[in-house]
């Protein structure tokens, strides 16, 4: 960044970076979804008891309630689930073509169903490992489930995940390589002479939190479970809304008595928005 530049402007060039960034993140998400979903189908084509028990155990945990249920239910939610993945797989791999951009298309207004692909993924993930730790789980018990039958070649799937782990590469690594200008970015901002020592605090919070997202994902963490949520909130463009922003004399006097303000205790206490509420605040206070 330019040091001619003011902390406004430099904050509005982080602000343009931080939404790409959220497109990034959700274009990676979608394509690990897809990854996820159709590795788990098929393993559903393989008999039980060569389905990795490591596997299963990287799913979500399954809820206590569904786990004692009677086996002769969870027969049938299985056959349920079964039925609904094959419904689903042919319009999942269709959802594979797409290019990453149309991963983010949007449902129109008018429609009463969120079909969009990150929706559809999402749910179809859910379902695929749903359904193989139900399997992992009768045949624990002692019961007999069979491969389910897929209306898809299994080569065709496998070529498929192959391609798509490629591409989840990829879309990684630009996530990586944006969260590392992110914290460079913000870095040279904290250099600035005259900041005050709380708009520094939480300035270090934000690079703070970027580092812990990009060592999460550099160890292979997956991005739909990241430390801290990059989601993206708009500066306020209304004068009330910038007064909210604003921290109150009763914060400043808290600050100078070595106690956190308001503001600073709520960011310490919230993850989720973090980037969002820090941007705003500093916004508010150059604009």
């Amino acid at each position: 960044m330019s040091a001619a530049q003011t902390p406004a402007s430099e904050l509005e060039l982080l602000r343009e970076k931080r939404k790409t960034l959220e497109q990034m993140v959700r274009i990676a998400e979608a394509v690990e979804r897809l990854h996820h979903g159709l590795t788990a189908s098929l393993l559903l084509g393989k008999p039980t008891h060569l389905i990795p028990k490591k596997v299963v155990e990287s799913f979500e945990a399954m809820d206590e309630k569904t786990q004692m249920l009677p086996s002769k239910q969870l027969h049938r939610i299985l056959e349920q689930l079964q039925n609904s993945i094959q419904e689903k797989l042919a319009n999942i791999l269709q959802i594979a073509a797409l290019d990453d951009t149309d991963l983010l298309a949007e449902t129109p207004e008018s429609d009463a169903v969120d079909n969009t692909p990150e929706t559809l993924l999402r749910e179809y993930q859910k379902l695929a490992q749903t359904a193989v730790a139900l399997r992992v789980l009768l045949h624990a018990r002692g019961e007999r489930t069979g491969p389910t039958e897929l209306p898809v070649q299994t080569d065709n799937i496998r070529q498929q995940i192959s391609d798509i782990a490629k591409r989840e590469n990829r879309c990684r690594s630009k996530v990586k390589q944006q969260i590392s200008h992110l914290i460079q970015d913000t870095q040279q901002l904290l250099k600035r002479e005259g900041l005050p020592n709380g708009m520094q605090e939480i300035l270090q919070a934000s690079i703070d939190a970027f580092q812990e997202n990009l060592a999460h994902i550099e160890a292979g963490g997956n991005l739909q479970n990241m430390p801290v949520t990059m989601e993206i909130i708009e500066v306020a463009d209304t004068e009330e809304s910038i007064r909210k922003n604003i921290i109150s004399t009763k914060d400043k006097a808290q600050a100078e008595d070595g106690k956190p303000s308001e503001l600073e205790a709520e960011l310490a206490g919230k993850r989720t928005g973090l980037f969002g509420k820090i941007m705003d605040w500093i916004a508010a206070k150059f604009s």
